[in-house]
């Protein structure tokens, strides 16, 4: 049986719960008597807002108008599908490594975004699920804790990239091209510290190419830029993406790859021609975000104190594609490095820094950087899902 310490027993918990009615939540402060029956100690009623009750009706589907039975389904199937993935990729690399899923001290699983616009964020995974498949104890949900002191919930890897990169001889920047493309400054001096870094989501990374691709039938992303490379760049679709609301504002800011998206569209306006072809789609979709990377680069060093260039080391899949490097580079006016080149695979920064995050949590220890999320001050991330607790006897 789970031991509880003996200081704990006899703390109240809250038990909060909104039904099915929607029409608000009931909240019971109980404290568990010696024989388990809880002692009633407090409650309280809070009502829904009418606009709110009426909004979660029509998602259940009690709208005869509206009906999102399908949606809520597909919801929770993917969330289900998501995390048993997270189980299978685990296994394997433990198997690779030689010792047991249970073996580890806990799995830091971010989950599969579905929606971010801060405040508001939607992350899917069943950490429950990974924690009883796994035996080991999960960290999860990483997002909410940052959000909820102002933060932006993102971005949340510079913490892990001032372990991973962080120098006491020169300033960097770390950048992560997957859908959308993000940047830490990290000055010299600054190792497993918050001070000084900097860091936000400069725009797109792959996701203008990846939406352009799919919305032809190619495929899921153009696999090296090897349509791009062929195509010419509209420059005028390209500044008019780069003048965009979003590109020009300062950080701390994030971003997600339907607003990215909009933003394309509105700078599309300003081609006049209607027959685009494909690969100079692409070219100009490689070109808005390698250029808009190179830019917040740029800006970086104007604003440094010390005349010296900032050592660029690239991460992410984008790194991968060859005419968006090509753009970076040029608009750098130098050649940028791979993570691979520091030891880091830059398929797997991320995911490290997420088990650093993790680490943190466990620790007790901030792993947000509010100078990069702009919280109000540093929180512990995650929610624990502890192993030992997951069976009783």
């Amino acid at each position: 049986m789970a031991r509880i310490e003996q200081q704990d027993q006899r703390r109240p918990i809250a038990g909060a719960m909104s039904g099915t009615s929607a029409d608000g939540v009931d909240v019971a402060i109980v404290r568990p008597g010696p024989n388990g029956a809880p002692q009633l100690l407090g409650e309280s009623f809070e009502p829904f807002e009418a606009l709110l009750t009426n909004q979660i009706h029509q998602l259940r589907g009690h709208d005869a108008s509206v009906n999102h039975a399908d949606t809520l389904r597909t919801i929770a199937v993917v969330t289900r599908e998501v995390s048993l993935a997270y189980v299978r990729a685990i296994r394997v690399a433990c198997e690779r490594a030689g010792f047991r899923p249970e073996d580890l001290r806990c799995a830091g699983a971010h989950g599969q975004t579905l929606f971010h616009d801060p405040p508001l964020t939607m992350q899917v995974f069943d950490p429950s699920l990974l924690s009883v498949e796994l035996g080991c104890t999960v960290v999860s949900d990483f997002r909410r804790a940052d959000l909820a002191i102002g933060g932006q919930g993102a971005p949340l890897v510079p913490m892990g990239d001032a372990i991973m990169f962080g120098s006491n001889d020169e300033d960097r920047a770390v950048v992560n091209i997957g859908g959308i493309a993000n940047l830490t400054f990290l000055p010299r001096g600054v190792i497993d510290a918050a001070e000084g870094i900097r860091a936000w989501d400069c725009g797109p990374g792959n996701c203008l190419s990846d939406a352009i691709c799919r919305s032809e039938g190619m495929g899921p992303f153009d696999e090296g830029g090897a349509i791009a490379r062929r195509g010419r760049v509209d420059e005028g679709v390209v500044e008019a993406f780069l003048r965009g609301e979003y590109v020009q504002r300062r950080g701390p800011k994030t971003t997600d790859g339907p607003a990215m998206w909009e933003a394309w569209e509105r700078a599309r306006a300003a081609r006049s021609a209607t027959d685009w072809r494909i690969e100079d789609r692409l070219a100009t979709a490689c070109a808005a975000a390698g250029r808009g990377i190179a830019r917040d680069v740029l800006r970086l060093e104007r604003e440094s104190n010390n005349a010296t260039r900032v050592r660029v080391i690239v991460a992410g899949g984008g790194a991968k594609n060859a005419r968006m490097m090509a753009e970076l580079s040029q608009e750098l006016g130098r050649e940028v490095e791979l993570s691979d080149v520091l030891g880091v695979p830059g398929h797997l920064r991320e995911a490290m820094a997420f088990a650093m995050i993790a680490w943190r949590t466990l620790r007790g220890e901030a792993g947000n950087v509010p100078s990069a999320t702009g919280a109000r001050h540093g929180v512990v991330l995650g929610s624990v899902t502890d192993a030992r607790l997951r069976t009783v006897s």
